[in-house]
């Protein structure tokens, strides 16, 4: 049985979602491996929605949140598990988390 685990995806430094061919290389490219694993886990290490619609918590270090349209990227992985619980889930709130589920 293979597994593969992809920590820390986040979009959070890619401001707009680019929708251009260079990524859609890159995750063709990642997809083909995890087609090989029989079980695979992606962290989701950023909460979903439009950053200017919550409010942040306080916390040291950055706070993360990109845009759903980055799933795009995901979907073609076709991860067994999406991963939430860590350290950046919460940091829009509970609103944010919920937007992300």
């Amino acid at each position: 049985m293979k597994f593969l685990f992809a920590s820390d995806m986040s979009f959070y430094y890619i401001p707009v979602y680019p929708g251009d061919s260079a990524a859609e290389i890159v995750v063709s490219e990642v997809a083909e491996h995890f087609a090989q694993a029989d079980f695979s886990i992606v962290n989701l290490e950023t909460t979903l929605g439009i950053r200017e619609n919550y409010a942040p918590i306080f916390k040291c270090g950055p706070n993360l949140m990109s845009s759903a349209d980055f799933l795009h990227y995901i979907n073609p992985l076709k991860p067994s598990v999406l991963g939430l619980a860590n350290n950046h889930i919460g940091d829009y709130g509970e609103a944010a988390v919920y937007n992300t589920l």
